[in-house]
């Protein structure tokens, strides 16, 4: 509710805002990309930092796909089952 009042009041401030006087023309500025210390522009910063993310994601797939580093783990059922008797106590409790 109180949201609600709060959007009525914002609205209400907008709609009486003069543009003429509130507003004023600002000339538009182009930013340009300036190269880091060593003359190479950011841009291709990000590009060869994505291509290094990219062998390390790879190298580590190979890792994983030839499993020269995996060891062998036994691995433990622990679900248990309920045995005949729970079954019979349970359609006997419904």
């Amino acid at each position: 509710m109180a949201e609600a009042k709060s959007g009525d009041k914002v609205l209400a401030d907008v709609q009486k805002f003069d543009k003429e006087k509130g507003l004023k023309h600002v000339e538009v500025t182009e930013k340009v990309v300036l190269p880091d210390k060593d003359g190479t522009p950011f841009y291709l910063i990000d590009i060869f930092l994505a291509i290094e993310k990219e062998k390390t994601e790879v190298s580590l797939r190979q890792e994983i796909e030839q499993g020269k580093d995996l060891k062998h783990v036994k691995t433990t059922e622990k679900n248990v089952l309920p045995t005949k008797q729970d079954i019979e106590a349970e359609k006997k409790s419904s």
